[in-house]
């Protein structure tokens, strides 16, 4: 009977072997107000950065930030051992291979959140937003989305700022406020549209809306009608559950000057908009945070106490964070000194915010600013970001309506004259598409698509260095798993077709998983061998006359079920088995500690304040030379 039940387990093993275990992320996704792991339904947590760069201080906006490997390895090991586990990018090169970034920052754990517009930050205004609504404008941000749709880390489209009126330009302009947020909404409907026909999965799309007050008021506290357009945004037309043209989040950009608004006020900030936004039905988070001392502009000092509002965001006793608060976190500026936006003041500096600060040939300076992020998400703990705990059942979406509570504040004071007052949108009737765009939603913008690789290079080609000047030589990329995707939507979501040429590779997920489903397989292997060991044994005392006699006496009272068990184990050296040698040999090398590894999602990043994993001993970190200096 022992025997039979070992038989059991090894059947259960088998099955497992061949089970694949997906380590990579899981597809971002919402569940009523809240922030979700597809694959769970635990919620997410963003900590995220902005990764814009430019190469010049003139350029603005105008490099694709995922387009080296060797610069998106060294990024992410920083930005893993920070706990950052989003990124912002903007001006994506619909041309170029992100394939290998994009798997680079999945495999440790970040999600990517890709801007469709270049002004849809810094220099987008009325006039600017509403020239853009063509079939040709479309196309390119189409193009944008075939480029990165079928990535599994991709967490959604932000399609810039909501244009808001602060100049008396803006004031006096012939296209009214409430036109301008009609007309946002038919983006979102138009790409949502595109998404539903051409990707394998929905895609988030949302709104981002400007925190700062546009009443002439410095204080930083939510803007009055900050309710009303959140639900003029989330509602559902006629209370559809699947209206398109719905945002999937809302965003917000907050900027605070520490000449107005000294950091430790910041909490303020966030408990005044947290208050407006209680009944939102949308996933909520900052796309835009920080506090500028607008010294930095002339004195170019670095100023580490300014990256304190994230510790306001996620302290855990000021409740601002799901599942006790209203936020699903953030994303604060920036990864590196870049001269993103427009130029100030005239001085065309590279604007000294960054977390890191990068040289033109890839060498990397840690700020001190990163030294103190890095400390205070060491206090708050990422360690469930990616997975939480499970919210509760969503609720029905409200039917948009004019004369709902959350609709009080229909008016928008001008900046520049406050006896100026701009109604907001108070229907829902939507601009109709230009000429054109029904049949390249329908046909597809023809842009290039990318899919997941392996990661195969670690190893960090860069001199990093630490504020003080000494050289960092133990940092490393430590993916969690190598997802390599091979099915890609041509028809809409759920329907997919092998990629060409690829038609014998693993499926996302028994790709990412062939490690552990190897490992078990060892197991198996180990215990057929001990079967086998017990089997001889067992047929040495069978030689043995008195030994038959009882093995007799035996078959009579158990109708022989431990030979049954041992026939059983024999055949379990089948097709199955056999696969998993096979890959067994082919990922010759691997530890045990390597495998266990991947069945866990908290361990894609080492934990803020561990030591650097070092490299196994066949892959050294590559060290710049003694004389590498970071300009």
């Amino acid at each position: 009977m022992a025997i039979h039940n070992m038989v059991k387990i090894l059947a259960w093993l088998l099955l497992l072997a061949t089970t694949p275990i997906v380590s990579a992320l899981g597809i971002a996704t919402t569940r009523g107000p809240y922030l979700v792991n597809n694959d769970t339904q635990g919620m997410i947590t963003m900590n995220g950065i902005w990764y814009s760069l430019s190469n010049s201080t003139t350029d603005t906006n105008a490099m694709d930030s995922l387009k080296d490997a060797e610069a998106c390895t060294r990024d992410a090991a920083l930005m893993a051992q920070a706990g950052i586990n989003t990124i912002y990018v903007m001006a994506i090169d619909p041309k170029a291979n992100h394939d290998e970034c994009f798997s680079i920052f999945n495999s440790v754990g970040i999600y990517v959140m890709v801007v469709l517009r270049q002004d849809g930050v810094f220099n987008l205004d009325h006039k600017a937003f509403t020239d853009s609504y063509t079939a040709e404008f479309l196309k390119g941000m189409f193009q944008i989305i075939d480029a990165v749709k079928d990535y599994d880390n991709l967490l959604g489209f932000n399609i810039g700022l909501l244009p808001t009126y602060t100049t008396g330009r803006s004031a006096n302009s012939t296209v009214s406020y409430a036109d301008i947020m009609k007309m946002y909404r038919s983006f979102i409907r138009d790409i949502k549209s595109y998404i539903a026909i051409h990707a394998s999965r929905p895609i988030l799309v949302g709104t981002d809306l400007n925190l700062i007050r546009v009443d002439g008021s410095e204080r930083l506290d939510a803007a009055d009608e900050s309710t009303s357009h959140a639900y003029y945004f989330t509602c559902a037309i006629d209370g559809k559950p699947n209206d398109l043209s719905r945002s999937d989040y809302v965003s917000f950009y907050n900027l605070g000057y520490f000449e107005i608004d000294p950091v430790e006020k910041q909490n303020a900030s966030y408990l005044s908009l947290q208050s407006q936004l209680k009944n939102v039905t949308a996933p909520t988070w900052f796309s835009y945070m920080a506090i500028f001392d607008e010294a930095d502009i002339v004195e170019y000092e670095l100023r580490p106490d300014l990256v304190m509002d994230t510790f306001f965001l996620f302290n855990s006793s000021s409740e601002l964070i799901r599942p006790r608060g209203q936020f699903s976190g953030g994303a604060r500026v920036a990864w590196t000194n870049a001269q993103i936006g427009k130029q100030a003041l005239g001085q065309g500096k590279v604007r000294n915010w960054g977390l890191t600060a990068t040289s033109p040939n890839g060498d990397v300076i840690l700020t001190e600013n990163y030294d103190a992020y890095r400390g205070i998400i060491d206090q708050v703990n990422p360690g469930n970001w990616l997975d939480g705990e499970s919210p509760p059942p969503p609720q029905s979406l409200p039917n948009c309506n004019a004369n709902a509570q959350e609709m009080t504040n229909k008016t928008v004071n001008v900046y520049v004259d406050k006896s100026t007052t701009l109604a907001l949108a108070t229907d829902w009737v939507l601009p109709t598409r230009p000429p054109g765009l029904d049949a390249l939603i329908t046909n597809g913008a023809m842009g290039k698509r990318g899919q997941m690789v392996d990661v195969t290079v670690t190893t960090i080609a860069h001199a990093i260095r630490d504020h003080k000047g000494a050289m960092v030589t133990n940092l490393v990329l430590k993916p969690s798993s190598s997802a390599k995707r091979t099915t890609t939507a041509t028809n809409g979501f759920g329907t997919a077709t092998s990629a060409p040429g690829d038609e014998k590779v693993l499926s996302t997920g028994a790709k990412a998983g062939i490690g552990a489903g190897a490992g078990v397989a060892a197991l198996t292997l180990i215990g057929v061998g001990t079967l086998l060991l017990l089997r001889r044994r067992r047929n040495r005392k069978q030689a043995d006359p008195a030994a038959v006699m009882e093995k007799n006496a035996q078959q009579h009272s158990d109708a022989g079920s431990a030979p049954e068990g041992f026939q059983k184990a024999e055949l379990a050296t089948g097709p199955a088995v056999e696969k998993y040698q096979a890959e067994l040999e082919a990922r010759e090398g691997k530890t045990p500690q390597e495998v266990d590894g991947t069945q866990n999602k908290y361990e894609m990043y080492s934990p803020v304040g561990q030591e650097p994993v070092e490299l196994p001993a066949h892959e050294k970190p590559v060290e710049a030379p003694s004389n590498g200096t970071v300009r």
